[in-house]
């Protein structure tokens, strides 16, 4: 839209009236429109930033980036419709939310360019892990997204110079009393069902102590329970976590995608694998005899476009979030 005369875009219009320094809700119709969840008397954040073209809204914890001056960016887009969903969550109306997710989730899974940034990709991990803990029944599309994110995490790493493999195992998994692995080049076949993993001894109990460290570990598949991994680098590599004891100290993921389980203990993986803390420990039984390579992510059904009308008053203003 033309706002070359940008005093005239004002809190009003997003339904709130300015009540000495601060703004509050006025028209909870038009407000709801940003916040589902905001009432009568709230007081909302309101700011035009001329300069860049932009209205910023923000409620509690969450915010909204509304482009007037050029089209929103993919990122804002996903943004926005994570704040929304957010909001719908709150009021326990899970249909517009869970339309919101699907279509944050599709656009995830396109190739963004440029890349989107760290900072982008940890705030959308927050927004989608407050909306698991509110809302079960939205798990699964969560879920999806956040495997997603960990693999866009990934991504924005620098691949390590490239070097030959000191070994270049099998498959069959991990077996044994007392093992130790270190400061090796392991290649497998991207792709491959075939990499680390805990598997039965003779007698048919699983490894007491089994331990990675320092290795840079090229494709494959690998499932992280029960293994104490210390100091490793995988590179396009699959990542597995089905739920069990497992250490993760100081690793690095370039490049992988990730098949971690929908649980308390999945989303401690998925987040250590997008906002890479130094360390994580998670304590329980040890890892069971999991064929490397079996069950598949958690893909959620393709999601349909969102249809949701312009306030009124905002004209065709680029409100950030996809409608016809």
């Amino acid at each position: 839209m033309d706002k070359g005369n940008n005093c005239q875009l004002t809190a009003s219009e997003f339904g709130l009236d300015a009540t000495g320094q601060l703004y509050v809700v006025k028209n909870v119709t038009t407000s709801s429109l940003f916040f589902p969840d905001v009432t009568a008397g709230k007081v909302v954040g309101f700011k035009i930033d001329s300069a860049a073209g932009f209205v910023l809204l923000t409620f509690g914890l969450r915010s909204l980036r509304l482009p007037y001056a050029a089209p929103p960016t993919e990122d804002e887009i996903i943004a926005n419709e994570l704040s929304v969903a957010e909001g719908f969550v709150n009021i326990e109306e899970s249909l517009p939310a869970n339309d919101l997710l699907e279509d944050a989730y599709q656009a995830l899974k396109a190739t963004p360019t440029p890349p989107f940034s760290r900072a982008f990709i940890m705030d959308a991990s927050v927004s989608l892990f407050r909306i698991k803990q509110v809302s079960p029944s939205l798990s699964g599309v969560s879920h999806s997204s956040l495997l997603q994110l960990a693999y866009l995490r990934s991504a924005l790493e620098k691949e390590p110079e490239l070097r030959n493999p000191t070994n270049q195992p099998g498959c069959g998994g991990v077996s044994g009393e007392d093992i130790t692995i270190e400061s090796e080049i392991d290649r497998f076949a991207v792709g491959s069902s075939c990499g680390f993993a805990l598997a039965p001894n003779r007698d048919g109990k699983m490894p007491a102590r089994v331990s990675i460290g320092n290795s840079l570990i090229y494709g494959g598949t690998h499932v992280l329970d029960g293994i104490m991994w210390d100091h490793d680098t995988f590179v396009g590599s699959r990542i597995q976590y089905h739920d069990g004891r497992v250490s993760l100290n100081a690793l690095r993921f370039i490049n992988c995608t990730f098949d971690v389980i929908d649980s308390p203990n999945g989303d401690r993986v998925v987040d250590f694998a997008i906002s890479r803390p130094p360390h994580l420990s998670i304590e329980g039984q040890a890892g069971s005899n999991v064929p490397v390579g079996a069950g598949q992510p958690q893909i959620f059904p393709s999601s349909y476009a969102i249809t949701r009308g312009v306030p009124p008053g905002l004209g065709s203003l680029s409100w950030g979030w996809r409608h016809d």
